[in-house]
């Protein structure tokens, strides 16, 4: 990587189209923060520790020049990439555009970025995390955006007002989502294993291992019978309900239930099931 401290330094030309996960961020601590080494100066381009990524030729006049700069947050794992526009005649900046930010495993909020051969710049960000809700539960939300941008010939970021492309966020909220673990030995001592893996109540995934026989699952969706119990088919082909289980809530616990449950320990139509909640949480953005 070539690093400049004035425009008229040799400047990397990045080749379009440039997907920011070909950014490979190097050079972390044990705690998996990173390290800012003194290739980040201050300079013109940014008053912050900064360098530079490498720049895009927008026009006769005008470059696009990313930079790896410092955030003032101690928590951000990752430097932030702002693009600049530049007027090299006049040697001064035109306008900036916050693009990629990663924060630590506390609370993950992701944005990548691609600049396509046209130059315009596609932002997306696809971040989950818990919250605690006014009841005091922890209430997950996801947030997924599609943000486009255009670059004018004065060298300004322009939102696109493209319906398809406008920012969207999804808040979703459901006390099912987590992880569940069953498992169970028959009178054969065979044992039988179910890891369900709930995102959201129309995207869930099952694994299910029956004494070394592996089966998995993805992208079913649940019948919500109640607010305390869920149905899900996993395998509609199988006769007399042994592709469908329920999973309901008892006082503080779960259960898992219904007739693979019954065929496992005969006698038993329900079994407890261990849900494991996601442990990483969002923080407000202002």
């Amino acid at each position: 990587m070539l690093i400049a401290q004035s425009h008229n330094d040799k400047i990397n030309i990045l080749n379009l189209p440039l997907d920011s996960k070909s950014i490979n961020y190097k050079g972390k601590d044990k705690n998996g923060f990173f390290i800012y080494d003194k290739t980040f100066k201050k300079h013109i381009f940014c008053k912050s520790l900064s360098r530079v990524y490498g720049k895009i030729p927008f026009s006769q006049n005008i470059d696009l020049l990313l930079i790896e700069r410092k955030s003032n947050d101690d928590e951000h794992t990752e430097p932030i990439i702002t693009i600049y526009s530049y007027d090299i005649r006049k040697n001064q900046k035109l306008d900036s555009l916050n693009i990629y930010e990663t924060l630590n495993s506390e609370a993950t909020f992701e944005k990548r970025f691609l600049i396509d051969e046209n130059k315009k710049i596609h932002i997306y960000e696809n971040s989950e995390g818990y919250d605690i809700n006014d009841n005091g539960k922890d209430t997950l939300i996801v947030v997924k955006e599609e943000t486009d941008y255009e670059v004018s010939d004065k060298g300004k970021f322009i939102l696109s007002t493209n319906e398809k492309t406008s920012p969207k966020s999804l808040f979703i909220t459901d006390s099912w989502n987590g992880k569940y673990h069953f498992e169970a030995s028959n009178r054969d001592n065979a044992k039988t294993i179910y890891d369900i893996n709930i995102k959201f109540l129309d995207d869930i995934s099952i694994d299910i291992n029956d004494d070394g026989s592996k089966e998995n699952y993805s992208h079913l969706q649940a019948v919500k019978l109640n607010d305390e119990k869920i149905k899900i088919v996993f395998n509609s082909s199988l006769e007399d309900e042994m592709g469908v289980i329920y999973i309901e809530r008892l006082d503080d616990g779960y259960v898992i239930s219904e007739n693979p449950i019954y065929f496992i320990n005969p006698g038993n139509n329900e079994m407890p099931l261990k849900k494991q909640n996601r442990k990483k949480y969002l923080k407000c953005r202002g």
